[in-house]
């Protein structure tokens, strides 16, 4: 018994250990980072993995992901679509209460949005890739996004938070 209620606090604290990394703002190997340059370079694809019926951003669906940038970087998302459906890429206001089946194209910052966004035949399509670079120059809270029509009501969303300072990184909340 004494080694069974041993077992089970060791597991309870690396599952909390684990939960709490998770939790916090971290640099995968697709966030990379140049303080010195001012620049944010990241890799995003569309159905990184089969969760949520493809439909999400390098795993990260519904909002369950955030990823923070410093105010005034320059960043850079090379989006490549992994999916069979074509699949595209933008950063916009976040909205107040959910996203819109029909989203606008209008990004938050200029050159925030792939091409053909808002197109089910003429966004990103199965295989291709497309490289999207703006400047944050707004503190704040966005949304990454798949534009395609329903796509972002289906889950394909996430957090997109513009911080003043240095902070930077991606927060997982799965």
């Amino acid at each position: 018994m004494r080694q069974t209620l041993g077992a089970v606090a060791i597991l309870l604290t690396v599952s909390a250990a684990a939960s709490a990394q998770r939790s916090t703002n971290a640099a995968p190997g697709w966030f990379r980072v140049d303080h010195s340059a001012r620049t944010v370079t990241m890799t995003i694809a569309a159905e990184q993995d089969a969760s949520h019926i493809s439909w999400n951003l390098n795993g990260f669906m519904n909002g369950n992901g955030t990823i923070t940038v410093p105010e005034g970087y320059g960043i850079t998302i090379n989006f490549f679509n992994l999916d069979n459906l074509a699949h595209s890429i933008g950063v916009l206001e976040h909205w107040v209460i959910e996203p819109s089946a029909t989203p606008d194209s209008i990004p938050a910052f200029p050159g925030a949005v792939s091409s053909n966004a808002t197109s089910s035949t003429g966004a990103t399509r199965e295989g291709a890739s497309e490289t999207i670079t703006f400047v944050a120059s707004r503190k704040g809270r966005y949304v990454l996004m798949c534009l395609v029509p329903s796509f972002a009501t289906g889950g394909m969303w996430i957090n997109f938070n513009v911080a003043p300072g240095r902070e930077a990184g991606v927060r997982d909340d799965r």
